[in-house]
């Protein structure tokens, strides 16, 4: 059986609804939550370190603006109110 393995932590990961130098925002490989991740640096690379973790679109933005020190890009003002099971589906 041959399989990859979806590493919310990746550099190559998707899919990343915005990114911003060391911060970004994923949907999680199940779909049912928003990430905001901070990048960090490792022997390997960068690697993603998720903080923030949101099922409302008013959530995320909350945590964005005070993490970030930015109002919400267009990417994640227009999300919807809530996410339900997976906008990348």
């Amino acid at each position: 059986m041959n399989y990859t393995v979806r590493k919310e932590s990746a550099d190559d990961y998707t899919p990343v609804l915005y990114q911003n130098g060391r911060y970004r925002v994923i949907e999680c490989r199940d779909g049912i939550q928003w990430v905001i991740q901070k990048a960090k640096k490792t022997g390997r690379g960068r690697e993603w370190r998720g903080f923030g973790y949101c099922r409302t679109s008013a959530a995320l933005i909350g945590i964005w603006s005070a993490c970030t020190g930015e109002t919400a890009p267009p990417e994640l003002d227009c999300l919807p109110d809530r996410i339900e099971g997976g906008l990348a589906r």
